[in-house]
């Protein structure tokens, strides 16, 4: 695998289509030294914790591991597909048993929906909660948030976004923001 530096995609897969706004900027202060590769999870298997830093300077284009693989490969996009890139073990996103990285990720970075579902499964309610599967955050190679994105934003449509992250320097905060 070839080390390049990166911008990071999180793809939170909590259901299927919501609409809401587009994109919400995120603001953490310069100041702070919070990033993602703080964070570890667990791979899809339930076997083994990854530390978000491996990820660090690379760049890489449900219930149970098989079920999650399953819905890949023939549900969405289908086709036989089969990631080639990690996939880590189903966590929660919101409320009292929130994994400690969402918890960091939605502390910069604003709903992109004002309302909350009908009949919601956990507790407490946070404004600015996970609303729905597909949720999108982008974050720097800083290992900072920058944007996040409602589950309606197709993530092939972040191309441009993500390019002109990778054209910046290196361990410094994105500036990307008063660009767009």
């Amino acid at each position: 695998m070839q080390s390049r530096a990166f911008s990071l995609l999180l793809l939170t897969l909590a259901g299927f289509a919501q609409t809401g706004d587009a994109r919400v900027t995120c603001h953490q202060p310069a100041t702070s030294n919070e990033s993602v590769y703080q964070f570890t999870v667990t791979d899809i298997y339930g076997e083994k914790n990854v530390s978000l830093s491996e990820y660090r300077g690379k760049q890489e284009p449900a219930d149970t591991a098989e079920e999650i693989l399953n819905g890949y490969k023939y549900i969405r996009p289908g086709n036989g597909y089969i990631p080639n890139f990690p996939i880590f073990q189903k966590i929660d996103v919101n409320g009292q048993t929130e994994h400690p990285l969402y918890k960091y990720l939605k502390k910069y970075c604003g709903p992109t929906a004002d309302a909350f579902e009908d009949r919601l499964f956990y507790a407490p309610l946070r404004v600015n909660d996970v609303r729905w599967n597909f949720e999108q955050f982008v974050i720097d190679r800083s290992g900072r948030p920058v944007y996040r994105y409602a589950p309606d934003v197709n993530p092939g449509n972040l191309t441009d976004v993500i390019s002109k992250m990778l054209e910046e320097e290196p361990n410094r905060p994105s500036r990307i923001i008063n660009q767009l």
